[in-house]
């Protein structure tokens, strides 16, 4: 199932959403200007698994790194972003990206994406959408023994795809039960 484009846009009274875990994708704007999306913090949407969009003005030279466990990107999720995203870092879980979702990212540098096959990238017009308008993205990094999946993969492969090597960005994670604090050394 799919909520698209504009789908509830302007339903100011839309106070509070439920989506079902069969919604696979929603599509940019699904939400706009309805009291729910309205009395979000500004900053990065989730709903369910899926990162739907980041909401407001992202500071300068933003090194964005989606949570764990996330599925997808939905189109458009970081398009208002502008000159703002200096690179984004895509979890291993990640399975498709929408539409659109980093156009317009004109300082968008680099894309460490861990998924050990390549995301699907879903264009709508353009031959790569996806990344359209991302004039400053100079690399893909991607885990070293897929490197030759993404230099085949549809879009992917219109990218210099570079492996992640032992020095490339990690995704935090916290291992709570390593957790120690002063009183307990």
């Amino acid at each position: 199932f799919s909520i698209g484009l504009g789908a509830f846009a302007y339903c100011t009274s839309l106070n509070e959403i439920t989506i079902s875990e069969d919604v696979a994708s929603i599509d940019f704007g699904a939400f706009m200007e309805t009291a729910w999306y309205n009395n979000l913090p500004d900053g990065a949407i989730y709903i369910n698994d899926m990162l739907y969009e980041y909401k407001g003005a992202m500071p300068e030279n933003t090194e964005f790194i989606l949570k764990e466990g996330t599925k997808s990107i939905s189109m458009g999720a970081f398009s208002a972003c502008g000159s703002c995203l200096a690179s984004v870092t895509i979890p291993e879980s990640v399975s498709w990206i929408g539409a659109g979702a980093f156009s317009a990212c004109d300082s968008l540098k680099e894309v460490w994406c861990y998924a050990p096959t390549p995301p699907t990238l879903l264009n709508h017009v353009l031959n790569n959408d996806v990344f359209y308008g991302c004039t400053s993205l100079s690399a893909i990094y991607v885990p070293a023994t897929s490197v030759e999946l993404y230099q085949a993969a549809e879009g992917w492969r219109d990218f210099t795809i570079l492996p992640i090597k032992g020095s490339g960005k990690v995704i935090p994670t916290i291992d709570y039960f390593s957790l120690r604090y002063e009183d307990d050394i």
